[in-house]
C-alpha cells in the first residue's frame, strides 16, 4: 500500500512539490497558514486540514522544513522515525520534480521515503545520520549566496564599462564562469525581474544558521558573512520577499550603477 504523505506549507516551492506528489498517485494530506492557498489543491484530490497536527495524524510520512535533532529525538523517543531532507533547486525544480533532495537519518528510513522523494527529485543523496540534511543544505546555501555576489558583481562591472550586457552573459555563461546562477538569475537582472523563486529572506535565514554553525566551530567565513551583511541592506529596505538575484542591488546601491539588459528583448 503506497505511503500517506502530509505536507506542511504551500508556498513557491510547497505547492509545486504537492502537485508532484499527487501526481505520483500519493495519498496527500496538507496544511498551510493562509487556508485559501491551500484550496486548489482540494480541487485537485488533496485532503486539506487545519492544522499541521492534523497532518501528522492522517500522514506516514510528513515533509516539513522545520526539522531539527532536537525534534528528531522528541519523535524516536514516540516510536516516529524522522528523515530530515532539505531541497535545492528553485520554483522551477519543484514544478519540474528535479529537486536535488539531501537527507539525514537512518538508512532503511530513508529507502522507505525514497519513493516520496523520487516523486518531487531527481538527484537524491543520504547524507548521513539525522542532520546531515541540514547541514548539506547549509553548505549548499553559502555556494548559492557566493555565487549570487560574483554574478551581481560581475553585471555591475559590465555595466559600468558600457559593453553590451546581455552579450557579455552569453560569452561568459558558456565558459568556465557558467553557473546555475548566471544560467538562472542573471537574465533576470537584465530583465530588471526580482520575482522570487526563492525569497532571499529566507536565504538570510539558511545564511544566519551556517553563520552561527561556522562561529560554534571557530571558522572564519568571510565571504558568507560579506553576503549576509549584503543582504541585510537589501531587507532593511524592505525587500526580503525579492528573489535571491536581488543581491545586486546592493552592488549597484556601492558603486552608482544600474544593470539593465543591452537588447531591446
Amino acid at each position: 500500500m503506497a505511503e500517506r504523505v502530509g505536507l506542511i506549507g504551500l508556498g513557491i516551492m510547497g505547492k509545486p512539490m504537492a502537485r508532484n506528489l499527487l501526481k505520483a498517485g500519493f495519498a496527500l494530506t496538507v496544511y498551510n497558514r493562509t487556508a485559501s492557498k491551500a484550496r486548489d489543491l482540494g480541487a485537485e484530490g488533496a485532503t486539506v486540514v487545519s492544522s499541521p497536527r492534523d497532518v501528522a495524524a492522517a500522514a506516514d510520512i510528513a515533509i516539513s522544513p522545520e526539522v531539527t535533532r532536537a525534534v528528531g529525538g522528541q519523535l524516536e523517543a514516540k516510536g516516529v522515525a524522522m528523515i530530515d531532507a532539505p531541497v535545492s533547486g528553485g520554483e522551477r525544480g519543484a514544478i519540474d520534480g528535479t529537486l536535488s533532495i539531501m537527507a539525514g537519518g537512518k538508512p532503511d528510513d530513508f529507502e522507505r521515503c525514497r519513493p516520496v522523494f523520487e516523486a518531487m527529485g531527481q538527484k537524491l543523496v543520504h547524507c548521513g545520520p539525522l542532520g546531515a540534511g541540514q547541514t548539506v543544505k547549509l553548505c549548499n546555501q553559502i555556494v548559492v549566496g557566493l555565487h549570487n555576489l560574483a554574478v551581481s558583481e560581475c553585471l555591475v562591472f559590465a555595466a559600468a564599462s558600457g559593453i553590451n550586457t546581455d552579450r557579455m552573459l552569453e560569452a561568459v555563461s558558456a565558459g568556465a564562469a557558467g553557473s546555475w546562477a548566471l544560467t538562472n538569475l542573471a537574465p533576470k537582472v537584465l530583465r530588471r525581474d526580482f520575482s522570487p523563486g526563492f525569497k532571499f529572506s529566507l536565504q538570510q535565514k539558511d545564511l544566519r544558521l551556517a553563520l552561527e554553525a561556522g562561529d560554534r566551530m571557530h571558522l572564519s567565513l568571510p565571504g558568507l558573512a560579506l553576503t549576509h551583511q549584503l543582504y541585510s541592506a537589501l531587507e532593511r529596505r524592505g525587500l526580503g520577499d525579492e528573489g535571491n538575484q536581488a543581491l545586486v542591488r546592493s552592488i549597484e546601491l556601492l558603486c552608482d550603477v544600474t544593470v539593465r539588459g543591452s537588447d531591446p528583448a
